[in-house]
């Protein structure tokens, strides 16, 4: 779940393009750029009033391949759900993007994921369209996602940008009955590494989840 797109082309060290996945809605919009690597981890909770669920929240690595190209490795989730532990789908994909013109830019990313527990494959097909306008950004984003059952998710945010981080504010709706809103923040205390939190709320069937985050992201 990802920031895509404030001010796009967020440039670091020796030439990384610095955009994380993370925090919000959707996929950034930016590629990593060839030859470098970041990295995104991070720590997220799912609260109801029957259960908790805590899990490492995002274990990817994004790997540039070319101009607008880059690898996607998804290493598996594990997470404990009132003590039982468990771990999430395994994935291999690639994420298409760039800037358009000094103000669009978009993304396509695509994953083929595994589920390590009982070897079900499924997928993941995601778009994700961003404007900036000066300080100001905002995103949608789509996707469709699963294995025998197919989910599908539509949202999109709103953010403002400054020289070291900024704040946002985003929401969604699953077809499967499921409305999301929250808001978030990023701090870049490096060139080419950033923390994040951020705290949604989603609401299925009159049962509320709040789902507090936190990760970090860093370039190579």
């Amino acid at each position: 779940m990802l920031l895509a797109g404030l001010c796009a082309m967020a440039l670091g060290a020796e030439g990384i393009q610095f955009a994380p996945d993370r925090p919000g809605v959707g996929d950034s919009t930016v590629t990593t750029g060839p030859g470098h690597v970041v990295i995104e981890l991070g720590f997220a909770a799912a609260l109801t009033q029957r259960s908790t669920t805590l899990s490492t929240g995002g274990l990817i690595g994004r790997i540039g391949l070319d101009d607008g190209l880059e690898l996607r490795v998804r290493l598996p989730d594990p997470f404990v759900t009132e003590g039982d532990f468990g771990v999430g789908p395994a994935g291999l994909g690639a994420k298409v993007g760039g800037v358009l013109n000094d103000r669009w830019s978009s993304s396509v990313v695509a994953e083929l994921q595994v589920d390590p527990n009982d070897g079900t494959v499924g997928g993941f097909l995601g778009g994700n369209v961003a404007a900036a306008f000066d300080r100001v950004g905002v995103w949608l984003a789509g996707s469709a996602a699963g294995s025998n059952a197919v989910t599908v998710f539509a949202g999109g945010g709103l953010g403002y940008n400054v020289d070291d981080g900024g704040v946002y504010v985003n929401a969604g709706y699953d077809f499967g009955g499921s409305t999301l809103a929250g808001v978030g923040a990023y701090l870049l205390p490096g060139e080419a590494f950033q923390v994040d939190a951020s705290f949604d709320v989603a609401v299925a069937d009159g049962q509320t989840t709040w789902l507090p985050s936190f990760g970090v992201a860093f370039g190579l």
